[in-house]
């Protein structure tokens, strides 16, 4: 019972032992090889999908993108170039906006007709009302005259010469109203101290019998001076300045300009509507001394109208230099001796303020 199942087991791998033949295996190890590869062989099968997704029948497809990538890519770089180069001009277009002069020819013709019809009227309309029976309603019509004159030039026969500078909107406001504020009183203190010290006045912080103290008298002045100077400043740099401009002349010619008409504008203010009393007070000198120091004055005002874009610095600093000179000459704080204030007064028409403000005006000119 028990031999029959160990014959087989002897018998069944005898045979398969016979079939070793070891001898033909070390000739078959090239071909046992091979089958070992065959497990390599058949991993490869699925790697043989790979290879044929990335057939070389991809990559002819795939030399269009190449092109295509390269085609896109100039288009970034050409809009990146032209950013910056757009951006550029604009960084420098700004600081052109200041009244610049006319371009063409027929703007600078018409720029040069509407400044000699402004500089006629403005020179020439307070010359007539100097007889009219009212002096308040004719002081009224000589600064109406003139700035109504700017406004229909301005719109009815345009130059190009730009805006008229009614503007708020200014770089830097603070800085520019806090020097518009400041320059007057300072040039005041310094002008009269050295005068007081050098014994060419004498000061007094108490007012003359009946007149108001000082700060009270210059905050009264303001309102009424703000709306006389916005006016003025209108005519003459919101107008005048940049018409000048345009006239294709220097830009210290166009303040002279403005100047010489301002004053002439100013004359008849002194010949008929300024009261004796006042004029012995704001200078020791003729009253003509006092037209002076307005040429040079004009050259501060105009540099400021154009750094700011606007008029209202001007107007600030003009309505400061008003009411602050005024008390102080008419109400007997400030008295000079000889002729000293015409080298060390208040008014523009000495020699110090006028060179404090050509000194402030030559600062606010531009750097070449």
């Amino acid at each position: 019972m028990t031999s029959p199942p160990n014959t087989p087991q002897p018998t069944t791998p005898r045979p398969i032992t016979p079939t070793t033949p070891a001898p033909t295996t070390p000739t078959t190890p090239p071909s046992t090889t091979p089958p070992l590869t065959t497990p390599p062989s058949t991993t490869p099968p699925p790697t043989t999908p790979p290879l044929t997704t990335s057939s070389a029948v991809t990559p002819p497809p795939t030399a269009p993108p190449p092109v295509t990538p390269i085609t896109p890519s100039p288009p970034p770089t050409t809009s990146q170039a032209t950013t910056p180069q757009a951006t550029t001009p604009q960084a420098t277009t700004p600081p052109p906006t200041a009244p610049p002069p006319a371009a063409t020819p027929a703007s600078r013709r018409r720029a040069r007709i509407n400044f000699a019809v402004w500089a006629v009227i403005a020179a020439g309309a307070g010359w007539p009302l100097m007889t009219f029976g009212d002096a308040s309603s004719a002081q009224g019509l000589w600064i109406l005259l003139p700035a109504l004159t700017a406004l229909a030039l301005h719109y009815l026969h345009r130059d190009g010469a730009g805006p008229l500078g009614l503007t708020l909107r200014i770089a830097h406001p603070v800085r520019w109203f806090a020097f518009a504020t400041v320059l007057y009183p300072a040039a005041a203190v310094v002008t009269t101290a050295a005068a007081v010290l050098t014994t060419a006045a004498s000061f007094s912080a108490a007012p003359a019998p009946g007149e108001p103290p000082l700060l009270a008298a210059i905050a009264t002045a303001i309102p009424a001076l703000l709306l006389k100077n916005l006016l003025e400043e209108f005519i003459f740099r919101g107008y005048g300045t940049r018409t000048a401009l345009a006239l294709g002349v220097p830009r210290l010619a166009a303040h002279a300009l403005v100047g010489l008409v301002w004053m002439l504008w100013h004359i008849p203010l002194y010949l008929a509507w300024t009261p004796e009393a006042d004029l012995r007070a704001s200078t020791t000198l003729p009253w003509p001394w006092l037209l002076v120091g307005i040429v040079p004055l004009a050259a501060l005002f105009g540099e400021l109208r154009i750094r700011t874009g606007s008029i209202w610095p001007g107007i600030v600093l003009h309505t400061i230099s008003n009411a602050v000179s005024a008390p102080l000459l008419f109400n007997g704080h400030l008295h000079y001796t000889g002729h000293s204030d015409a080298l060390l007064g208040i008014t523009p028409a000495s020699a110090a303020c006028m060179l404090i403000f050509g000194a402030a005006a030559y600062a606010l000119s531009p750097r070449k």
